[in-house]
C-alpha cells in the first residue's frame, strides 16, 4: 500500500474517534440523550452507540 493511503486511512480513523467524543461531549451538554439528539439531528441510538463504544475503548471508566 501506498504510504498516502496509509496516511489518509490513520487521519479517517482519527476523525471518526473524533466525531464519537464530540457525541459524548454533546450528550453532556445538552444534558441528556434527548436533548443531544434534538440538537444535533443524529439520531439517540447514533449516540447511545458513541458512548458505548467510548465506554468499552476507555474500560468503562467515566462510569458512576
Amino acid at each position: 500500500m501506498c504510504w498516502i493511503f496509509k496516511e489518509l486511512k490513520k487521519w479517517s480513523d482519527n476523525m471518526a474517534n473524533l466525531n464519537l467524543y464530540k457525541s459524548f461531549y454533546d450528550v453532556v451538554r445538552y444534558d441528556g440523550f434527548t436533548n443531544a439528539s434534538k440538537a444535533t439531528n443524529i439520531s439517540q441510538p447514533a449516540l447511545s452507540y458513541s458512548i458505548k463504544w467510548i465506554s468499552k475503548k476507555s474500560n468503562g471508566s467515566f462510569k458512576k
